[in-house]
Order: structure tokens, then C-alpha cells, then sequence
């Protein structure tokens, strides 16, 4: 831990990454910020305050991206990184089921394998029949 600590410290000033108090017209007072002077700085101040805060993070079960799990953020238990994605990966677990219904597995089969319940996997199934 302390040799994340001086990466950070030492990048934070190579980088030049200011404090400054400043003039807060919202707030009709002063604010303490923290100045970037380039691009890499404000990824120095990023990555910083993400191990201050001791933040989380989870790769989305569709895209791969990477995303914050934190309870500010989102749920701690989500899975995926934005709603597209979700839909995504629902409609592929569907296909997948239909997929292996004509491969002639049992709906517990297939239920166990996608992670899901049986009632769900039937409702799949009847609506392709539709």
C-alpha cells in the first residue's frame, strides 16, 4: 500500500495537480478544489480518489467495460454497466435457451445452465412458439 501511495504522490506532482481555494459564487463563499493542469493529471486525480475512497469496480457482464459498483453510484450487485447491455444479455440468454431447447435439452437443464428458473425458461420457450 505505501508504494501506491508514492507512485500516486509522485505522479500527482509531475503532473501538476494543484490545490486551490477559490471563489464559490453557489455557494457565496470560498471552495477548496483540486486543479489539473493536463489531461494525465486529471487520470492521477481520478485514480487517486478511487483508492481514497476505497471504490469498487466490476467488468459489465455484456460489453466487458468496466464500471463503478458502489452504492453512491448503483447497486452493489448490478451486473452490468448500462441498461442497453442488460436487455442484451437477456435477449442472448433467451436465444441461448431456445438454442438448447432444439438441442434437445430438459428446461431444468437448461434453466441450471443459464443460471435461471424453470418457470422462467418455459416462458422463453412458449413465447418463441407464439
Amino acid at each position: 500500500m505505501k508504494r501506491v501511495q508514492c507512485i500516486v504522490n509522485d505522479e500527482l506532482r509531475k503532473q501538476e495537480v494543484y490545490t486551490s481555494l477559490c471563489h464559490d459564487r453557489k455557494l457565496g463563499g470560498f471552495a477548496f478544489k483540486v486543479v489539473p493542469e493536463s489531461l494525465l493529471g486529471a487520470l492521477w486525480l481520478q485514480f487517486a480518489l478511487a483508492v481514497a475512497g476505497n471504490k469498487k469496480y466490476r467488468a459489465c457482464g455484456a460489453c466487458g467495460q468496466w464500471f463503478e459498483v458502489s452504492p453512491d453510484v448503483a447497486r452493489t450487485s448490478r451486473s452490468y454497466c448500462k441498461e442497453a447491455c442488460r436487455a442484451r444479455a437477456y435477449r442472448a440468454r433467451k436465444d441461448r435457451a431456445q438454442a438448447m431447447a432444439a438441442e434437445g435439452k430438459s428446461i431444468k437443464q437448461i434453466a441450471e445452465e443459464l443460471g435461471s428458473d424453470e418457470k422462467t425458461v418455459t416462458g422463453w420457450l412458449l413465447q418463441n412458439k407464439e
